[in-house]
């Protein structure tokens, strides 16, 4: 890295530091001494890595903490846990382009915008060839619940020394609808994330073996193509975007899904590398589902708001529509009868959540009908009746 990018990178830190302080102080600011703490006998945790199978052992949290005390926090509300995901996929996402010969300009400047919205956001830094790429706290908590229910809701089968997963909308949707604690988790998903505080609000649940497992595969997935896509408009010189989040701009659709490309394109290298490639990353399944349950907690707020159309039938805005159906003309380098089973794949995800939110949505309209009001409780969205 030559001076001048240097200093231009630090004036990107600069930037992102001036962008943390527009928000105001909230319930995720955390000092690295405070997560030592919550990672140190936390019995949730232990319970989590006990779920990973026999390779997994309780060294993992020794690790975890070294892992977080060599940290770097180049800003004030840096929060060490958040930040070393976004590091790492960062990290992950750059070493990639560089093998693959793809230009970063002046370089990247990560980290976690502190607030509960849902924002994955690129900023282009003023007079620099750089950029700021952020993803939320609760973006980063969302993507964590939304795993936890995908996984949780796919029939699992042992067929020998692996696992075989049904995903058929019909049986995905069976199980669902025969388990009230994978239903209240759905329907806590949507809710509570309306709000823009849904980590406060949906509960703590450990997701058993052999779920785990998938759940793991579905956040890695969730989270590397969401990083991958900001850094697309970095690539791409896109400017200051507001993309994945809730809050994203329809009329840069165009940008959105040439960074959509990018980013299942960018993740496809990434995997080819390994012994066993992440089937809901490279088939596009992943990406989808988190566009699309984007879309479905910016319905569920218009909901709350008293903003619903009853005129709007169409499983998404279109176009969040239209970007999901641009995966399926996406097909370079990839032979036909793969292509063809990672479309099947990529429709029976987008059936499963079209089929929730079909399910759900007469919920919100009751909830709505019933006095509840986006001014209200973060946590009174969700009525104990449903407990």
């Amino acid at each position: 890295m030559s001076d001048r990018d240097d200093e231009e990178i630090k004036i990107a830190d600069d930037f992102r530091r001036q962008l943390q302080e527009r928000f105001p102080a909230y319930e995720g600011d955390r000092t690295k001494d405070d997560v030592l703490d919550w990672v140190k006998g936390n019995p949730k945790l232990e319970e989590f890595i006990s779920t990973l199978g026999e390779n997994a052992r309780k060294e993992l949290l020794d690790e975890m903490q070294v892992e977080l005390e060599a940290t770097p926090l180049p800003n004030p509300r840096d929060e060490p846990f958040t930040h070393r995901i976004v590091q790492e996929l960062c990290n992950t996402i750059e070493s990639a382009c560089r093998r693959a010969g793809v230009p970063l300009r002046g370089g990247v400047a990560y980290g976690v915008s502190p607030t509960f919205a849902l924002n994955a956001e690129q900023h282009h830094v003023p007079t620099t060839g750089t950029s700021v790429v952020e993803l939320s706290a609760g973006f980063i908590s969302f993507c964590s619940h939304l795993s936890k229910a995908l996984s949780w809701s796919i029939p699992h089968e042992s067929a020998g020394n692996s696992l075989k997963l049904d995903r058929q909308p019909a049986q995905v949707l069976k199980r669902i609808g025969g388990d009230s604690e994978l239903k209240r988790l759905w329907l806590e998903l949507f809710g509570a994330y309306a709000y823009g505080e849904g980590p406060l609000s949906v509960e703590m649940r450990i997701v058993p073996h052999p779920y785990s497992l998938t759940r793991m595969l579905l956040l890695r997935a969730f989270e590397l193509f969401a990083v991958a896509h900001e850094y697309a408009h970095h690539v791409a010189e896109h400017g200051a975007m507001e993309s994945l989040g809730v809050g994203g701009d329809p009329e840069a659709s165009s940008k959105e899904i040439e960074a959509d490309m990018f980013a299942i394109s960018l993740c496809r290298y990434i995997e080819q590398e390994g012994k066993q490639p992440n089937i809901f990353l490279v088939s596009g399944a992943a990406p989808v589902v988190l566009l699309k349950c984007l879309d479905y907690v910016r319905r569920t707020r218009k909901i709350f708001a008293g903003r619903d159309s009853s005129e709007e039938t169409s499983s998404t805005h279109p176009e969040t529509e239209e970007r999901v159906l641009a995966f399926d003309s996406y097909v370079d380098g990839i032979p036909p009868g793969l292509a063809v089973n990672f479309q099947r794949t990529r429709h029976d995800f987008c059936a499963v959540i079209d089929s929730v939110w079909t399910k759900l949505r007469p919920l919100y309209l009751l909830m709505y009908e019933d006095g509840l009001r986006v001014e209200d409780s973060p946590v009174a969205w969700l009525p104990g009746s449903l407990g």
